[in-house]
This record gives C-alpha cells, sequence and structure tokens, in this order.
C-alpha cells in the first residue's frame, strides 16, 4: 500500500475521533469496546505527520503517463524540504522522516543511475540542469560525450546505407548548364570540428528560458528536433 493510502486512512481515523469515541460510549452491546487511548492518538499524529509532507509528492511520482526520471532530482530536493525537522516534531515523527530519507539515499545511491538522473533533468525543457547546479559542469560534459557518440554511430549507418544503395545500378544524369556559383565557387566557412557543433548546440539549449507546464519532454524534442539536431540523438 502507498503512503498516500496509509495517509488517507490515518487521517480520517484523526477526523473522525470524536465521533467514534462518542460512538463506542453510547453502544453497549458490545463488549470490551475498542478504545482510542492518548497513546493511541499521539502515534496516528506522529505517524500523519511524517508521511503528510511527501503524500502528495508519491502520488504525483506514480502517474504513468509521463516522463518522470528527469523529474526525480527536482522531487528529492523537494522530499528534503519538507521533511526537515522541526522542534514540534515527535521523536516518532523525526525518526519517520529520517528513514524516508535514509531509504531514498540508498535507492540513488549509484554511479550509473545518478548520471542517467543528472542528464535527463539537463535535458528536460522544464528543468534545463537548474535542480543541480553544483553538478552542471559535469552533467554538460557527460551530454557532450553521449551526443557525440550517438552521432558517430548515425554517421555509421548512415554511410552503411549508402554503400547499400551504391551497389544498385547507377543511372547517368544529364549534364547541367553551369552557373554563377559554379562559375566563382562557393563561400567556405571555417571547419568545425563535430564537438564544436555539439557544443554550440548545448549552449544555445542552455541559453532559452526554462518552461513551466505539463509538457512531455519527449514531446517537446520531437517538435524542436529541427533545431538541436545534434542534441534530440539522445533524447
Amino acid at each position: 500500500m502507498c503512503w498516500g493510502s496509509k495517509l488517507k486512512r490515518t487521517e480520517r481515523i484523526l477526523e473522525q475521533t470524536p465521533a467514534i469515541r462518542r460512538v463506542f460510549a453510547d453502544d453497549k452491546s458490545r463488549c470490551p469496546l475498542p478504545n482510542l487511548t492518548w497513546q493511541d492518538i499521539s502515534v496516528l499524529e506522529s505517524v500523519n505527520n511524517g508521511l503528510k509532507p511527501v503524500a502528495d509528492l508519491t502520488d504525483v511520482l506514480a502517474g504513468e503517463t509521463y516522463v518522470t526520471v528527469s523529474a526525480v532530482t527536482p522531487a528529492l530536493q523537494h522530499t528534503c524540504r519538507v521533511l526537515t525537522e522541526t522542534d514540534d516534531d515527535t521523536q516518532l515523527s523525526k525518526k519517520i522522516k529520517t528513514g524516508i530519507l535514509e531509504e531514498l539515499d540508498a535507492k540513488y545511491d549509484n554511479h550509473a543511475t545518478q548520471k542517467l538522473i543528472r542528464i535527463s533533468t539537463l535535458l528536460d525543457h522544464c528543468y534545463r540542469g537548474g535542480f543541480n547546479l553544483n553538478e552542471l559542469e559535469q552533467t554538460k560534459t557527460e551530454v557532450l560525450d553521449a551526443i557525440i557518440q550517438c552521432h558517430r554511430m548515425k554517421n555509421l549507418e548512415n554511410t552503411e546505407e549508402q554503400k547499400a544503395s551504391t551497389s544498385a545500378q547507377e543511372v547517368p544524369s544529364k549534364k547541367k548548364k553551369n552557373t554563377l556559383s559554379d562559375l566563382l565557387g562557393k563561400t567556405k566557412k571555417p571547419p568545425t570540428s563535430e564537438a564544436e557543433r555539439v557544443a554550440a548546440e548545448l549552449v544555445a539549449y542552455l541559453l532559452e528560458d526554462v518552461i513551466d507546464g505539463e509538457e512531455n519532454p519527449l514531446a517537446w524534442w520531437k517538435n524542436n528536433e529541427s533545431r538541436f539536431p545534434l542534441m534530440s540523438l539522445v533524447t
């Protein structure tokens, strides 16, 4: 059972405590009657206090119709904030909050997982790495390496396809009439390396404003593939 379901039941009991006590006090036909002591109420309140800050977040991340990998870092940072211990917390509430944070730390304490989360967050148009600024330079390097690798694999596939097509019979082309550009030659641009073109796309991407919205990041990249052709290879 998820935290949200447990929390709703706990809140329901706390809300109905006065009514429950009145019913038990008036109904003498059942014996012995269950009784909610102050210790029981204290435990329920502590559980409610410990789980309530993350209940809504749990329900949101449980969605199945949108991408959530890129939201892990923002969600973890939000969880750490809402689970900060206060002076009003009981020992049980503090233990629950500490236990949740330790469980989350252990769940994502893996180099490959952390790398995937960093890259996904940077490539999400709603965040663009804004939630892991301390690791932004490292993430940019990881994204550049991933894009270059994907680009080289794409070029290799295209080369193989071209070789396969040239094996077919070639049709002689008609001679074209010379144009002015044929006579004067085309203006040549300074050669740019693969890494420079990838870096230029990444800089342009990071300079854009962060977008607030619920749009699926995969749909965003599909719509902006022509603007960022190299970066879209890794999305």
